[in-house]
């Protein structure tokens, strides 16, 4: 039973980055429930956009977002250690990478 406490709460956790990009709030909310149980959502203007379950240490998420020459694609990338935490959080556009903050305070 403790055992089972101490690996929830090992294991657990939310992770969230955000980043305004072009005048549009992206953000990514990464749920980690177990070291095989790990959702990464992303949002745009705090609309849901895309939802993945990680199958490997890494996650991509592709949207287009709306801008005046029309939509442009962007590429969040997040990064996870074999547990399932998230090592690094970044979003593409062509050849620019931009790391995304982590607004939580988890480490």
């Amino acid at each position: 039973m403790l055992e089972d406490l101490l690996m929830d709460e090992l294991f657990s956790g939310e992770s969230q980055f955000a980043l305004d990009h072009r005048g549009h709030a992206v953000a990514v909310v990464v749920e980690n429930s177990g070291p095989i149980s790990t959702t990464v959502r992303l949002f745009v203007g705090g609309r849901l956009v895309d939802t993945k379950h990680a199958l490997s240490t890494t996650v991509r998420l592709p949207t287009d977002l709306p801008g005046p020459e029309g939509p442009h694609r962007i590429e969040v990338k997040v990064s996870l250690s074999l547990l399932g935490d998230v090592k690094a959080c970044t979003l593409r556009e062509g050849p620019a990478q931009l790391e995304m903050p982590r607004l939580d305070r988890r480490s």
